[in-house]
């Protein structure tokens, strides 16, 4: 990436982040969640899907469910995995 791309990038993120604020859309957890693609240390929910969902992605659903925005996606996946 050179050094142009990476200000157009960064001026972009400003941008966002900006707009996110004064709207109140989107809180602090949810905008790191986003930017960090929901990094998981440590995950003790079982899988319900190891044939076709990795464990890290499923350690992400389960991160995810804890920001208040998105509360009860692992439940809701869990229940509905099958359907």
């Amino acid at each position: 990436m050179t050094l142009c791309n990476a200000s157009k990038y960064f001026k972009k993120h400003l941008n966002l982040k900006t707009s996110f604020d004064r709207s109140g859309n989107l809180d602090e957890q949810e905008w790191q969640f986003l930017l960090t693609g929901g990094v998981a240390l440590e995950n003790r929910h079982r899988n319900p899907a190891p044939e076709w969902l990795t464990e890290k992605s499923w350690a992400e659903i389960v991160r995810c469910s804890d920001l208040s925005a998105f509360g009860g996606l692992k439940k809701d996946f869990e229940q509905n995995v099958r359907a």
